[in-house]
C-alpha cells in the first residue's frame, strides 16, 4: 500500500453498497456485461455520489480517454480502472499498449515511471459467469504490487514475458500492439465486494416507458 493511501480514511464499506447497487440496475436493464468504460464510469459516480471531490469540484474523470495510468482522481487518491478475469488463483488484468516505445527498456522506464504509475492502486471488476449466474467480483490491489523493472524479463516468440520474487507474472504481447498483461496472485489482492445475478434475471426489467 502506498504512503499516501495508508494514510487517507475512506468508507469502503459504503462503496461496496452503492456499487452493488449499481451492479443490481444495470444488471437488470441489460443483458450486456459491464465492461472496462462501464467500469470506470461507476467508480466515477460512486465516489461522486459519497461526496468525493478532486481540487474543488466533483472526481476526476475524462471519459474515453483511454490513457495509461490512472482514469478516475480524487483529492485522496487516484485509480487505474480495470476490468478483468479470475484464473488458477491468479487476478488477470489487461494494461497499457507500449508500442510507441523502441525496446524493453524503454517500456519499463515508462511502466516505472511517473506516468505510468500516477496511481495508488488498480479497482478491477472481475467477472465470472456460470450456468446459472453472472458474478462480479471488486478487488483493490497496490500499484507498488507491479514493478516493471522488478521482472524477471524474457525474449519469446510473441513478445516479453516473465515475474517477481512476489508472484506477479507479467507478459508483454507483440500481435496486440505491446500489450501489457499481468496474472496477480489473489493472496495480494484485497476483496471489497461482490454481487451475483442469475442469467435469466439479466436484463429482465424493462425501463419504464417516458412521457
Amino acid at each position: 500500500m502506498s504512503g499516501k493511501e495508508s494514510k487517507v480514511k475512506f468508507d469502503w464499506t459504503a462503496f461496496s453498497k452503492l456499487i452493488r447497487n449499481s451492479f443490481h440496475f444495470f444488471s437488470k436493464h441489460s443483458r450486456v456485461p459491464i465492461n472496462a468504460d462501464r467500469w470506470e464510469e461507476l467508480i466515477f459516480t460512486t465516489l461522486r455520489d459519497m461526496g468525493e471531490a478532486y481540487q474543488g469540484g466533483e472526481p476526476k474523470w475524462v471519459r474515453g480517454s483511454h490513457a495509461p495510468g490512472a482514469d478516475v482522481w480524487t483529492d485522496k487518491f487516484a485509480i487505474s480502472a480495470k476490468s478483468g478475469s479470475l484464473k488458477n488463483g491468479f487476478l488477470v488484468l489487461s494494461s497499457c499498449r507500449l508500442t510507441r516505445f523502441k525496446n524493453l527498456g524503454e517500456m519499463i522506464a515508462f511502466l516505472d515511471g511517473h506516468v505510468g504509475k500516477n496511481f495508488d492502486f488498480y479497482l478491477c471488476c472481475a467477472r465470472v459467469e456460470t450456468n446459472s449466474e453472472m458474478i462480479y467480483q471488486v478487488y483493490k490491489v497496490p500499484a507498488e504490487v507491479f514493478v516493471a523493472s522488478s521482472i524477471g524479463w524474457k525474449k519469446t516468440r510473441s513478445g516479453w514475458k516473465g515475474s517477481s520474487s512476489n508472484g506477479v507474472m507479467a507478459a508483454i504481447v507483440k500481435n496486440m500492439s505491446n500489450q501489457l498483461w499481468l496474472h496477480v496472485p489473489i493472496g495480494l489482492c484485497e476483496k471489497i465486494t461482490e454481487f451475483k445475478i442469475s442469467l435469466p434475471d439479466l436484463g429482465a426489467t424493462p425501463l419504464p416507458l417516458s412521457e
